[in-house]
This record gives C-alpha cells, sequence and structure tokens, in this order.
C-alpha cells in the first residue's frame, strides 16, 4: 500500500496514475474535472462523521460561561440560516466564492456534502466519541478506559435550543 499526503496530494497521484484508488471526498474530483468512480458514500452507509469539534479548557469555560454561551448561540444561528431553504442561493454565493468556482455541480455537490448533514443543534453524541476511541486505542491502549462523558458539555447547546 503506497500513502500519500492530503486530500489534494491524493487527488493528484491519482490523476498521475501512481494510485488507482484513494480515499477522499468525490468534491476534490469534481472540482479537477478529474473523471472517477465513487465505491462507497459514507453518507449513503449512514457512516456518521463528527465534523468540527469546539473545544476549550473547563478553566475557560467556568471563568467564560457568557462569551461561550454567545460562541455556541451564534454557531447554531449560522447553522440554522446556512440550513434555510430561503438562504440557498446567498450561501451557493459564498461557496462559489470560496472554492473559486461557478460549475453548479460543484457547487451543488459541496452543497449536498458540507450544508445538508448540519445538525441543527451540535449536540456531542458520546456513541460517535466511542467509536472514535476505539480505533484510536488501536494505537494507543491507555485512552480505552477514558470517561468521555466528563469531556462532553452539551448544556451550552440546551440553553440555545431553549431559546
Amino acid at each position: 500500500m503506497h500513502v500519500v499526503g492530503g486530500g489534494n496530494q491524493r487527488v493528484a497521484a491519482f490523476r498521475s496514475g501512481l494510485l488507482s484508488a484513494v480515499t477522499s471526498t468525490v468534491e476534490r474530483f469534481e472540482r479537477a474535472g478529474i473523471p472517477y468512480n465513487a465505491l462507497a458514500d459514507a453518507t449513503e452507509m449512514g457512516i456518521r462523521i463528527i465534523g468540527n469539534s469546539y473545544i476549550t479548557t473547563r478553566v475557560f469555560r467556568d471563568q467564560n460561561r457568557e462569551t461561550v454561551q454567545r460562541f455556541i448561540t451564534a454557531l447554531i444561528e449560522g447553522t440554522q440560516w446556512v440550513k434555510n431553504p430561503k438562504n440557498r442561493t446567498a450561501v451557493l454565493e459564498i461557496v462559489k466564492r470560496r472554492l473559486r468556482t461557478d460549475d453548479p455541480a460543484v457547487l451543488g455537490l459541496n452543497y449536498r456534502m458540507y450544508i445538508e448533514p448540519l445538525a441543527p443543534f451540535p449536540y456531542t453524541k458520546i456513541d460517535d466519541l466511542l467509536a472514535n476511541l476505539a480505533d484510536l486505542a488501536e494505537s494507543n491502549p491507555s485512552i480505552r478506559n477514558l470517561n468521555l462523558a466528563a469531556f462532553v458539555d452539551n448544556s451550552f447547546v440546551q440553553r440555545a435550543e431553549k431559546r
């Protein structure tokens, strides 16, 4: 097995013929105009992917609760704006500028891959963390017994959802 660096490097290696298969998002291939055959789609298979993480220290959280609450509330409001169908055109304009493309297929694919799956409220699910921990524990057995609930505080999301 030949391992190549990041996603763009893998796609370039695929394009050059160095690799005949890669694990990547199809969006990279669409944007580069490279023909491909997708063997599997994690979303269609029901595989949950933990996306962005919002992490702070307990000390910062405890000393800046209002700041953390405002951040989480703004994150939720932004997510709801992005997911609102009436804002789709504006969202696609932002994606178009960021990706520097006006290819409707690439824009639509990015919307389906990155906007549609967004959870309206970013609760951290212990089961998702356990699945990731199991993978990490293969290379670092000492983390196998971590109490993940001690690292999660969904109270800020709960308060924002009640507003």
